[in-house]
């Protein structure tokens, strides 16, 4: 968790409390929901869940985004669509889907080390674009990788399973 909130920090400029509530919050937030999902058990349907999921927080977004953002800046390109459609079927709905697939498949610990490497990834493909971390986020990359390996250690791999839900 330091390592997300130092580079969630590096990243925005600030170390507020809101920026750490947020960088917590959407860490803590995903760990919750899979363990949600893995009760459920393996006759879940995945993708409706997930596209409930999905729909639900669509709509409070908008709710909330409505009286709050001036919409008459916003262009519906067809480039604007088409990378609207990316981001949201490929690069959220199918990687969700992954996500609570593999959920069956492998261990909560090791699959949930992975929720870890988001900001890592994101200070990645920074330097990709020609954006140089500072400090504070490679030191938050090195806890954030020191903790995953911790996490992710055969020392480990033998805490108890959550247990599934069993078949009706």
């Amino acid at each position: 968790m330091g390592g997300v909130i130092l580079v969630a920090a590096a990243s925005s400029g600030t170390t507020t409390p809101e920026v750490i509530a947020l960088a917590l919050a959407a860490t803590v937030a995903p760990a919750i929901g899979t363990i949600l999902m893995r009760r459920l058990g393996p006759d879940a349907d995945l993708p409706l869940i997930t596209s409930a999921q999905f729909l639900l927080g669509g709509a409070i977004l908008f709710a909330v985004s409505t009286p709050t953002e001036p919409w008459t800046g916003l262009a519906w390109t067809p480039a604007a669509v088409a990378s609207l459609m990316v981001l949201g079927v490929l690069g959220t709905g199918i990687a969700y889907v992954a996500w609570f697939w593999l959920l069956g498949k492998m261990s909560l610990v090791g699959l949930c080390g992975a929720l870890f490497l988001v900001p890592v990834v994101g200070v990645v493909a920074s330097v990709a674009s020609g954006d140089r971390p500072g400090p504070l986020e490679l030191a938050g990359m090195a806890t954030l990788l020191i903790g995953i390996a911790a996490v992710t250690s055969g020392s480990l791999h033998s805490a108890p399973r959550i247990p599934e839900a069993e078949p009706a």
